[in-house]
């Protein structure tokens, strides 16, 4: 069996690529090519998580590995819930197997933790392809601005020269290609130009053998944000997680529909500093790498103006507490209503004598009454509730041990 392991770049459509491995799992595998499980749909985030070892690191988060024994824990599972999947595959007839993370670019920096997924993968497939697609520098960091926006970080004139640096793994894609065939040898690696393949979906169902017209689409989503949402962003700053490793569910101000009117822009001079950083390392990609040519990491300059707008990401720092307040204080009230509906919704139970159901909806009703506790408005409204919430819970299984009596 041969693996197909794409490995990003970021913001070169790698999660609709995912997605639409995800989405038509199913009737790939009546074809042989088996999309990972194991590792996490849509997005295979365990391989990357594995590869690095216990450290920090959010992903961990998102699985609920918090201490460094939870960590350890699910690397071990990992490994091997992944093997027990290639055995699976290969029993089911599958000729190709599939890991898709862009992480992977991104997380994997040193040598050693590239090996140490090699180690993993190596021994389980007889031939190993890593697709890595790449475009101009500057246009991957805009398009991870409004990540880095969405996640609750600060974006800035002084952010883009923070990651643009010359040194800067993320976009020295010479160095990144340099590492990985290292470690995998040279015609293991295939350098994917993104301006001569943007309908990268397309080009994946190419190289998997599959028709795409015979899988279901993936629609195109565009993932740039309005400068004035990144603005709002900036003061707000928002964190995705507490400090004990928590999901904040209090951070969200509909960031992903708030309409997309005008995009960030960075003035042409600031742009062409930035980008002029890479000229070293891309010179010696082309050089070393022929599959991808200089035009394939050109600029278009003619949509950078003089002036951009980069300077008003700023423009409301001076509301950050007030807006702030705004958007903490609309999800607590709202987690709130979602804990009422919930204690309603278990009267229902409770008429119908289905006391465990009643008792399950309570349950629900408490997790939201506490997520909304976190914020210091409706603290005392939230606390009350619960308390009404945990009395009405002991009542509710009092009928039950009656009934069951």
């Amino acid at each position: 069996m041969n693996l197909l392991f794409h490995i990003g770049a970021e913001k070169t459509g790698s999660t609709a690529v995912q997605e639409w491995l995800h989405r038509n799992s199913g009737a790939l595998r009546e074809s042989g090519i088996w999309y990972s499980e194991t590792l996490g749909r849509p997005n295979n985030t365990g391989i990357y998580l594995y590869a690095g070892g216990v450290r920090s690191d959010e992903g961990f988060l998102f699985r609920g590995a918090v201490t460094d024994e939870q960590k350890l824990d699910f690397i071990k599972k990992t490994r091997l819930h992944l093997i027990q999947e290639v055995a699976e595959a290969k029993n089911a007839g599958c000729h190709t197997f599939v890991i898709s993370n862009e992480h992977c670019h991104s997380r994997l920096i040193s040598p050693r933790v590239i090996q140490h997924a090699a180690d993993l993968l190596q021994p389980l497939f007889d031939q190993i392809k890593i697709y890595f697609v790449i475009r101009p520098q500057l246009d991957m960091c805009l398009s991870l601005a409004s990540t880095q926006a969405r996640v609750g970080g600060e974006v800035s004139s002084d952010w883009f020269l923070n990651q643009m640096r010359p040194d800067n793994h993320y976009f020295d894609y010479y160095g990144v290609l340099q590492k990985w065939s290292s470690i995998y040898g040279r015609d293991c690696l295939v350098p994917v130009p993104y301006r001569r393949n943007k309908d990268v979906i397309a080009y994946f169902a190419s190289e998997l053998g599959a028709d795409p017209a015979k899988l279901t689409p993936v629609p195109r989503v565009n993932e740039a944000l309005d400068y004035r949402t990144m603005a709002v962003a900036n003061a707000l700053q928002l964190k995705l997680h507490r400090p004990n490793g928590a999901i904040n569910k209090n951070a969200t101000f509909f960031i992903e529909t708030i309409p997309v009117v005008e995009k960030l822009r960075l003035d042409r001079s600031f742009a062409m500093q930035l980008q002029a950083g890479y000229s070293n390392s891309n010179d010696a990609l082309f050089a070393e790498w022929p599959q991808i040519e200089p035009a394939d990491l050109e600029v278009d300059w003619s949509s950078y103006d003089e002036k951009g707008n980069l300077h008003k990401l700023h423009a409301l720092d001076e509301y950050s507490p007030v807006l702030t307040f705004i958007v903490e204080r609309f999800n607590a009230l709202n987690w709130l209503e979602r804990a009422k509906l919930k204690n309603a919704e278990s009267k229902n139970c409770e008429l119908k004598n289905a006391f465990p159901q009643a008792i399950k909806l309570v349950d629900d009703a408490i997790e939201y009454a506490r997520t909304a506790m976190e914020i210091q408005s409706v603290r005392a409204q939230a606390e009350q509730l619960v308390t009404t919430l945990q009395a009405r819970k002991q009542f509710l299984k009092s009928k039950l041990n009656s009934a069951d009596s």
